[in-house]
């Protein structure tokens, strides 16, 4: 396991710049389903073949009776291409079928009959399109000594695929190869017969990833074909059990592209893999980060949605997987309460019967107290109450809050056991999915005027990692690293919300270690557009299983949640730092008054709704006239409104400060302070939040040849933080 270890450290390669397709076939990273066998029949394989999927890499793993281990793509979108297999070639018939088909072949695997005879099977494509080369061919039966004389005469041809074969005590290979020139050229490189730490050497210095690779009687013997790393993930693995391989590609937001069976000494049969980039950037990312603190039995899984209007998956592995959620259940708990309280079944003042007693961290069923159903919820989700999670249960019954939830899409709940009582053969089940799915309801407002009390009964704070990955560290770096005023700062953390809920059960015994740890969290940031503010939701989500230690499980779950909150942070932040917005603005034309001069308007004062300090100035006013200040919620333009000598500049709802009528003095200024917190609409006075604009503009007596008359000033746009 050590060297295990050792062979992943370093090998996601995620790089900047990515070369021209050295070969279609191996290369491609578009997200695409895959599937794996092992020790299957030829009909097994034709049956996922009928399902729509294609082999790109086979195995012949016995010959009596006949089995196959093959790799399979989704046979569609840039994958799709007409191809072929054949189990039982012979060499003349397949020069000729390649021939008539125009085909080259991209996977061979030799093997010797039971009588003696040398058969290949193979895996063709048409040699058409993006997948054309002017020149390619296969070998046959070449010693290693064979091999590197053909590499050393044919420096414009390099080899794509190397499959050992041992016959009479004699290893030999067959091998396929494409020219290597004009724009299909690319560095290369192969190794026969090595030790695995070779692999691992050239790999590291040759900048390299693997396409092909062979294992030479014994995992710790290798051949291989390498070609440059292209910015896109890639692993290589050996000694995985079988349900671990899963575990593994699956994990790593992956698909195999190459599979290797051996038999160990024991007679266990083990895996080599070759795994490649099968999702976004962000997933594959996260799925590294997660991965970095398991060994291969551990599964984990994460999902990163934005929920509300326009809901959608930014990032997801094993999302729709069921796991043991332990005390996370608790958030479908208190959506079924909350749910039956918004629609007038229950009360958050309701009486509830809560059993106080426990044995460790399960109810006993003793100790019966009365107490509110909100303090019940508030200690279930707040101090992750067991007690409290076994009287919402009883209050609403499994049944009742399994359906609850199915109605708005969580329909993998399973309510099976007591929270805190220990490891059951029934263990409690959910996804990430599920959970993801009610946050969205509440989003989409299923919760009523109770929408808030949701969140606000959960815990609220910015730390939502677990060991010692910390989202609250990761926001204040970011935060003081970006272009952001101190005023902005201040205004985004004032507008960030969170909600989550952890989870996790220690479920080890002495010869069989077993953590589970998870959390879901909701997270609102503040989005910019110019001047204003769109707050969007997420749902954010981890979990990990089978962890050898607390401290892995929880570094594992942590650097998940931690990964997809930067994802979104710094997204949200690059909005404001690109933001340009102004705090104050003038605009629309202003008639010049008595003075000869046009009425200015200007704000003094932070422009924070935190500080409400902010004062509307306005100058270059008749001396000692009578004025007030106007505001409204959008620019407008109106001339001589009321024969006035002036421009009105306010639209939509204004109001006036008519109460606090002001004089000009002798110096002809005028001054206003804005109470943010009633702003004097006619139809109710409003509150100023963060985001929010508002328009100013002074009106005043004035005079002009004519007689008495008024005058307007120019207009102030103020975007608040």
């Amino acid at each position: 396991m050590d060297l295990l270890r050792a062979l992943l450290a370093g090998l996601a390669v995620l790089l900047t710049a990515a070369p021209t397709l050295a070969d279609p076939q191996t290369d491609l990273v578009t997200p695409t389903g895959w599937w794996w066998m092992t020790d299957t029949t030829v009909q097994a394989v034709e049956d996922k073949v009928a399902e729509g999927f294609r082999i790109v890499d086979i195995e012949v793993e016995s010959v009596s009776p006949f089995r196959l281990s093959a790799a399979f793509v989704r046979n569609s979108g840039p994958y799709q291409k007409n191809w072929w297999w054949l189990t039982a070639a012979q060499p003349a018939g397949l020069d000729n079928f390649l021939g008539q088909n125009n085909a080259r072949l991209i996977d061979v695997e030799p093997y010797q009959t039971p009588t003696g005879e040398v058969r290949y099977a193979v895996v063709m494509i048409p040699n058409a399109g993006s997948d054309y080369y002017v020149e390619h061919g296969w070998l046959r039966a070449y010693t290693s000594s064979d091999l590197h004389n053909w590499v050393t005469d044919n420096p414009d041809k390099r080899i794509i695929d190397l499959q050992l074969m041992g016959t009479s005590g004699i290893q030999t290979y067959a091998a396929i190869w494409v020219n290597n020139t004009g724009a299909r050229y690319t560095d290369w490189w192969w190794l026969a017969g090595v030790p695995a730490s070779t692999l691992a050497s050239e790999l590291t210095q040759n900048q390299a990833r693997l396409i092909d690779l062979e294992l030479n009687g014994s995992p710790d013997r290798v051949s291989a074909v390498m070609l440059p790393r292209d910015g896109n993930g890639f692993y290589w693995l050996r000694g995985l059990r079988f349900e671990e391989v899963d575990h593994v590609a699956q994990g790593y937001a992956t698909r195999i592209i190459d599979l290797e069976r051996y038999e160990t000494s024991s007679g266990e049969y083990r895996f080599a893999v070759v795994l490649r980039r099968n999702d976004n950037e962000l997933t594959v990312q996260t799925a590294y980060e997660m991965r970095q603190h398991l060994t291969p039995e551990a599964i984990n899984g994460f999902l990163l949605r934005e929920i509300g209007e326009g809901s959608f998956v930014r990032a997801g592995v094993q999302e729709d997987r069921v796991f043991e959620p332990a005390s996370l259940l608790k958030t479908i708990y208190h959506f079924t309460a909350m749910r039956t309280i918004s629609i007038g079944a229950d009360s958050l003042n309701s009486q509830v019967i809560e059993e106080t007693g426990l044995q460790g961290s399960c109810p006993d069923g003793t100790g019966p107290v009365s107490r509110p159903l909100e303090t019940v919820l508030r200690t279930m989700m707040e101090a992750s109450s067991n007690t409290a999670a076994a009287a919402v249960v009883s209050r609403y019954g499994p049944l009742m809050i399994e359906s609850v939830a199915g109605a708005f899409g969580a329909v993998n709940v399973g309510v099976n056991h007591t929270i805190g009582c220990g490891c059951t053969p029934s263990p409690n089940e959910v996804t990430l999915t599920d959970l993801a799915n009610v946050h969205d309801a509440v989003a989409d407002g299923v919760l009523g005027e109770f929408e808030e009390d949701f969140y606000r009964l959960m815990p609220n704070v910015d730390e939502f990692g677990m060991g010692g990955q910390s989202t609250s560290s990761l926001l204040a770096t970011s935060l003081a690293a970006s272009s952001l005023s101190a005023a902005e700062r201040s205004a985004f953390l004032e507008l960030a919300y969170y909600a989550h809920k952890p989870g996790g059960y220690n479920c080890a015994s002495p010869n069989d270690p077993d953590y589970f740890r998870c959390r879901g969290a909701y997270v609102r940031l503040p989005f910019r557009s110019e001047c204003g503010v769109e707050l969007r939701e997420f749902f954010i989500g981890a979990w990990v299983e089978e962890v050898d230690s607390i401290a892995l499980a929880e570094e594992a779950a942590g650097a998940g949640m931690v990964s997809l909150f930067e994802d979104v942070l710094q997204k949200a932040l690059s909005t404001w730092e690109s933001s340009n917005c102004p705090s104050t603005q003038n605009y629309c034309q202003a008639n010049p008054n008595s003075t000869g001069e046009i009425g200015r308007t200007i704000a003094t004062g932070p422009t924070t709704v935190a500080s409400n300090s902010l004062v509307i100035r306005g100058s270059q006013f008749p001396l000692n006239t009578l004025g007030y200040l106007l505001v409204s919620d959008a620019e407008g333009f109106v001339a001589n409104p009321g024969n006035s000598a002036g421009n009105l500049c306010l639209g939509g709802q204004f109001g006036r400060y008519a109460g606090n009528i002001k004089n000009s003095g002798p110096n002809g200024v005028f001054a206003q302070w804005v109470d943010l917190n009633n702003i004097p609409f006619p139809s109710m006075p409003a509150q100023v939040q963060i985001g929010d604009s508002l328009f100013f503009q002074w009106w005043h007596r004035d005079t002009d040849p004519a007689g008495p008359s008024s005058n307007l000033s120019e207009g102030l746009r103020v975007n608040f933080l």
